[in-house]
C-alpha cells in the first residue's frame, strides 16, 4: 500500500476460526492482529486480492452547484451544438443562447455531482489509447470548479470496435475509463436542448 509517497507493506490472511474476521500482519512485526470491518461480512483477505481499478473510487464528476463555475461541452463534428454553462451569481446561464429554460439547466448540472466511471482500464490501455487517437474525440467536456481537484477535462470516444462501449480519457490524469452509455447520452446533449420546449 502506498500513500503520500510512503510505502507500507502488510499481509492479510484468512482466519479459519472466524469467517467474518481476518489476520493482519504489518511487515517487520511479529504480532498479528485480528481485524474486521463492521457491516462487511466475510474474509477481508479477498479484498486485498482485488486490483486497484476494482476497488478505487469511481467518482468522475463530483461538483455541487455551489462550487461549479463552468461546464463546456464541445462536439468536433457539430461545432454549432457546442455550449458553455457559466455561473452568474446565484444562477447558471448557457452562453449565446438568447432564450433558455433554467429548469433544464438545473437538471443537467445535477449530473455533474453524480457521474461515475464504469471501469478504469489498466490492462491493454496503451493499445486502446493508440486506437482512439486515430480519430477525433466525439466530444470534450471541461468542468471548472472552485475546488481545484474537482476541475476536469475529459475526451469522450465512441467504441472503434463497435461493441457499444463509451471510452473517455481524463486529461488531468491520463487515465482511460469506460462510461455508462445511457448516462453519457444525458451528458452529451446539444446546445438546442436548453431552449424552452414548444408547447
Amino acid at each position: 500500500m502506498e500513500s503520500s509517497g510512503k510505502k507500507d507493506v502488510f499481509y492479510v490472511l484468512s482466519n479459519e476460526n472466524d469467517v467474518n474476521s481476518t489476520y493482519f500482519l504489518a511487515e517487520g512485526s511479529s504480532d498479528p492482529v485480528i481485524v474486521f470491518v463492521p457491516g462487511v461480512k466475510g474474509d477481508l483477505s479477498e479484498l486485498a486480492s482485488l486490483k486497484e481499478q476494482d476497488w478505487r473510487s469511481r467518482i468522475l464528476f463530483n461538483s455541487s452547484p455551489r462550487s461549479l463555475q463552468k461546464v463546456s461541452v464541445s462536439f468536433p463534428g457539430a461545432p454549432s451544438e457546442n455550449f458553455t454553462i457559466v455561473s452568474k451569481g446565484n444562477k447558471f446561464e448557457v452562453e449565446n443562447l438568447p432564450v433558455q429554460d433554467s429548469s433544464k439547466i438545473h437538471r443537467y448540472l445535477i449530473l455533474y455531482g453524480v457521474t461515475n466511471v464504469d471501469k478504469y482500464i489498466v490492462d491493454g490501455k496503451d493499445t486502446i489509447v493508440n486506437q482512439l487517437h486515430k480519430a477525433k474525440p466525439f466530444s470534450t467536456i471541461q468542468v471548472e470548479d472552485i475546488v481545484d481537484n474537482l476541475s476536469k477535462t475529459i475526451d469522450i470516444y465512441l467504441d472503434p470496435w463497435k461493441q457499444g462501449k463509451i471510452y473517455a480519457i481524463i486529461r488531468n490524469t491520463g487515465e482511460l475509463v469506460t462510461l455508462n452509455p445511457e448516462l453519457t447520452n444525458y451528458l452529451l446533449v446539444k446546445k438546442s436542448f436548453f431552449a424552452p420546449s414548444n408547447k
